[in-house]
């Protein structure tokens, strides 16, 4: 889950909010990943949308210098890389496209750019809000 110049993601172990998650089978955690794989990736453009941080405590100077709200979405390019992966235990999100990374990781550092944090780092989480809708979906997903 590195933040660095080639790669800004976060991996977010789903058993950490949701210890039942750990005694699915395989097929049932990898069913529940993708749910939660997909929900992120909404959240983090919701967020970015409203030029605000999906990130606890995360800090996102919201306007531009022309003091227009800022979205992270001048040409596009770099939010259209957000995606995420399964890894084990979870998904891991982010920028995963090293050119992209770069842009990544000045917003979400403040590297000569205002910072406008979208990933959390390895110390950080998403918002509560995140955290329990994530909750939400797999205990739902697990009753079914």
């Amino acid at each position: 889950m590195p933040v660095n110049k080639t790669e800004v993601t976060y991996n977010l172990q789903i058993a950490d909010i949701v210890p039942k998650f750990s005694r699915l089978s395989d097929d049932e955690q990898e069913d529940i990943k993708e749910m939660v794989g997909d929900l992120l990736l909404e959240e983090i453009e919701s967020f970015l949308d409203s030029s605000k941080s999906p990130v606890k405590n995360g800090k996102y100077k919201s306007l531009k210098a022309d003091g227009e709200p800022s979205q992270l979405y001048l040409s596009g390019d770099m939010r259209s890389t957000l995606e995420w992966i399964s890894v084990e235990g979870g998904v891991e999100v982010g920028i995963f496209n090293s050119t992209e990374a770069i842009k990544a990781y000045a917003h979400n550092t403040g590297d000569g750019v205002p910072l406008r944090q979208f990933i959390p780092e390895d110390d950080m989480q998403f918002k509560k809000g995140i955290t329990d809708k994530i909750k939400a979906l797999v205990l739902n997903a697990i009753e079914d």
